[in-house]
């Protein structure tokens, strides 16, 4: 055989199809990974390990739909005000919406707005606590809004949380709305010695609660620190109460009311010329007691005990005055018993808030006797 034909049958037979089925050459390195920047023939593609971007202007930008320009920046990364393009940008990684809303998250903070004011909303922790803020910055600051509600806002009927200036105002929307319970809290547990809600006040006598219907000037029901309860028609003050006046009490200024309207107690009497309590007995003192029927305060109830001093006599103070409040145009007689001799006695409320000793109607007081005073009512208007 020649030795050219022998050699070009090898060589034939070594080629075979294309280039891609040909073996390796001996010694050849192994394949690298694609190189760092643009791609040959795959200009939309980088691939890099690190990025690095400095200077005043430097950032990321991110457009669409379109070339880069005016209008369609929906992302960036920089701490520029603008990007190439005069789009205004916002510090820190921030998304752009196609109405001017903004979602942007900056040294810790993110916050949800618009772009002319990304404080809207606002989620950070400061303090070891979460803070989530919402509402306008500046002066003239708008209430703070919460919305929990479903995606489709006409059909959920969820409340809507308004942090106004002083207060947080749960006001459902969507047309759903309509009879939802606004506020339910169930506690799984038994709440033992605390209670599942507490409400606190700053001060006794502050209002705490309040219920009325939209239009109303005044509150139809308030609870006060003190648990005191007031009613009225919502359109004027209150004219109805229920409050504890003391250890075992309960009482209401419709019954017990003093000249302001606060909450009346018993006053007890300062002694004059020598008259005393008589011990073990009824105590002498005196209280308002309104109108039936009307706030107004009527009367004066008037009762106690007392011991006849020594030289006592007809038409002697047995008090001294009373708060004009307490005054009657007229005085008001009753009759007492004198509980040692057994006989009838006259004492008297006076025009000037003084309970006086009028006189024996039967058998003569002697000193040291003792004169019970049934509970009896002076008309201030009498």
């Amino acid at each position: 055989m020649q030795r050219r034909s022998f050699l070009g049958g090898v060589l034939v037979s070594g080629i075979r199809g294309t280039g891609a089925n040909q073996p390796a050459p001996m010694n050849a390195p192994p394949a690298r990974e694609l190189s760092i920047g643009v791609q040959p023939g795959v200009p939309n593609i980088i691939r890099a390990r690190v990025v690095i971007v400095s200077g005043a202007s430097g950032g990321v930008f991110l457009y669409s739909p379109g070339a880069p320009g005016v209008g369609n920046l929906v992302a960036s990364m920089t701490e520029a005000t603008n990007d190439p393009f005069g789009n205004p940008t916002l510090p820190g990684v921030v998304s752009y919406g196609a109405f001017s809303e903004i979602a942007q998250l900056v040294a810790g903070v993110l916050r949800l707005g618009a772009t002319t004011d990304p404080t809207l909303g606002q989620i950070d922790a400061t303090g070891g606590a979460m803070h989530f803020n919402s509402g306008t910055t500046g002066a003239g600051d708008s209430p703070a809004t919460f919305a929990m509600q479903s995606k489709n806002v006409n059909s959920g009927g969820l409340p809507r949380l308004t942090s106004a200036t002083s207060a947080i105002v749960i006001n459902p929307s969507g047309t759903g709305a309509a009879g939802n319970q606004l506020l339910v809290v169930s506690n799984p547990a038994s709440p033992g010695s605390g209670p599942s809600i507490r409400f606190q006040g700053n001060a006794a006598g502050d209002q705490l609660l309040g219920m009325g219907v939209a239009g109303d000037t005044n509150q139809r029901i308030a609870v006060n620190t003190r648990g005191r309860i007031d009613w009225g028609s919502g359109s004027a003050v209150a004219d109805t109460d229920l409050f504890r006046s003391g250890a075992g009490r309960l009482a209401s200024s419709t019954i017990l009311a003093d000249i302001s309207g606060a909450e009346e107690t018993v006053h007890a009497v300062t002694f004059a010329n020598s008259w005393t309590q008589a011990a073990g007995r009824q105590a002498t003192q005196y209280l308002l007691a309104p109108v039936p029927g009307s706030a107004a305060q009527g009367s004066v109830v008037v009762m106690g005990s007392v011991v006849v001093p020594v030289g006592f006599v007809a038409g002697q103070a047995i008090t001294t005055a009373a708060a004009a409040a307490y005054r009657p145009n007229n005085a008001a007689p009753v009759v007492a018993v004198d509980v040692t001799a057994n006989g009838p006695v006259e004492v008297s409320w006076t025009a000037g808030g003084v309970l006086n000793y009028n006189r024996a109607l039967g058998t003569a007081v002697a000193v040291g006797d003792i004169i019970d005073i049934p509970l009896f009512t002076a008309f201030l208007n009498n």
